[in-house]
């Protein structure tokens, strides 16, 4: 039903979105609750997801940059 929805709305796959911000230079992390949550391996993720951090981390990386989360 949600990729109806994005198509419907014109949103490119999530895949697609993560591969052009990476292209763009954007560091990408996976969120450490959400896989530890979800028991997904390291190995799962997508090539361009540099680490799996928590959010104390991300504070720390992300002092002063600019933001976007997805």
């Amino acid at each position: 039903m949600m990729k109806q929805q994005m198509d419907d709305l014109g949103i490119p796959p999530v895949r697609e979105m993560i591969e052009t911000v990476a292209a763009l230079g954007a560091n990408l992390w996976a969120c450490r609750l959400t896989v530890d949550m979800m028991q997904i391996k390291k190995a799962q993720l997508h090539p361009a997801v540099q680490d799996v951090i928590s959010a104390t981390d991300f504070i720390e990386l992300s002092a002063g940059g600019q933001i976007i989360f997805v």
